[in-house]
């Protein structure tokens, strides 16, 4: 799941592009998987369960930035909003595209399958 693969074939990527050399394109998912074909939008709105798994991921960010800041000196008020906003912006691709394979994977109902990419190879899409 974190290397954001298929989760029937664990081969084909999730997303089109990497975000690290086309930050502006780091949202846009295949349809389908490019190696076995399985469906990444199971039904209309399937993603909209992920915002709860991107504010559990912001949450574990702001605690571990609160309790490191205040281990490590003690912060002003100005200090600790920008030490908390910047990891969070930053990390919006990072989390926007984790939060979509966590949901894909434990909600999807698709189960792996080794052979899913010779399936498709052999004889076109398996769904």
């Amino acid at each position: 799941m974190l290397a954001l693969k298929c989760p029937k074939c664990r081969a084909g990527n999730m997303f089109e592009h990497n975000f690290l050399t086309n930050p502006r394109k780091f949202n846009k998912m295949h349809d389908y998987c490019p190696v076995c074909g399985e469906n990444f939008y199971p039904e209309p709105g399937f993603y909209f369960g992920s915002a709860y798994f991107s504010y559990g991921f912001n949450v574990a960010i702001l605690v571990t930035i609160l309790v490191a800041s205040f281990i490590l000196y003690d912060p002003r008020v100005l200090e600790l909003i920008v030490s908390i906003l910047v990891p969070m912006l930053l990390l919006i691709p990072v989390n926007f595209r984790l939060s979509r394979a966590l949901m894909l994977h434990l909600f999807g109902n698709i189960s792996y399958d080794p052979e899913a990419a010779e399936k498709q190879a052999a004889g076109g899409r398996d769904q």
